[in-house]
């Protein structure tokens, strides 16, 4: 193995990475109209190929374990609603505990975030179909050599790993026999809320900003 530029030494010695993964999932349906899963997680990943400071390429004795759970829960059906043909919710729980074992030192791994959730809610009626859904990060791990490493002193002081909270909306108008057209109307992050995501390389770049609040408006028409 060798970088395209050159720059670390190629190493016909180096062995390939390995994963060893278990995971587990039960479901159960409550009734009919009530779905309920929980699936488990653990990863262990070894032999990570890497150079530093441009060496030759080696394979790495540190671990990297990654486990956790994901709670799901769905529904579905009228509930005796008046004017509502299909109401739905949708909802999950993610707990992730990323790790690395460096030296016999548990270093956990930066821009993870330990818990997220969603949930969504649906009506839809012959005419009408409305959807709301909110989309929670928790706070992302830390990083050692995050601040060290940002150049700009406005994005030093910043908590870009935050937890954050994105509402989104849409409203559509179903087809009708006697109107040929469909109208849909989606509201991305109806709060605004200012956020980033990591990226490949978040130790060395300061986070991008996920887009802020923006509205699309579509009309499909069949002639």
């Amino acid at each position: 193995m060798v970088r395209i530029d050159g720059k670390s030494p190629g190493n016909p010695d180096v062995g390939p990475e390995r994963i060893t993964t278990f995971e587990t999932e039960l479901g159960y349906n409550i009734d009919n109209n009530i779905i309920a899963r929980i699936n488990y997680i653990n990863n262990t990943l070894t032999d990570f190929i890497e150079s530093i400071n441009y060496a030759t390429y080696s394979n790495s004795s540190d671990k990297r374990k990654i486990s956790g759970i994901e709670l799901d829960l769905r529904t579905e059906g009228t509930f005796g609603l008046k004017l509502i043909d299909s109401f739905s919710v949708f909802s999950n729980y993610s707990y992730i505990d990323a790790f690395d074992e460096i030296n016999s030192k548990r270093v956990k791994v930066p821009s993870i975030a330990q818990h997220s959730a969603n949930l969504g809610i649906k009506l839809r009626n012959n005419w009408v179909t409305l959807f709301s859904g909110w989309n929670f990060i928790g706070k992302r791990n830390k990083s050692s050599s995050y601040h060290n490493s940002v150049k700009v002193d406005d994005y030093k002081i910043r908590d870009n790993k935050g937890s954050y909270l994105i509402w989104d909306v849409s409203i559509s108008l179903n087809k009708l026999s006697h109107i040929p057209f469909k109208m849909d109307i989606t509201i991305h992050n109806l709060l605004d809320v200012e956020h980033y995501n990591p990226t490949y390389d978040p130790d060395e770049y300061y986070d991008f900003t996920k887009e802020r609040r923006n509205i699309i408006f579509r009309i499909t028409a069949e002639l």
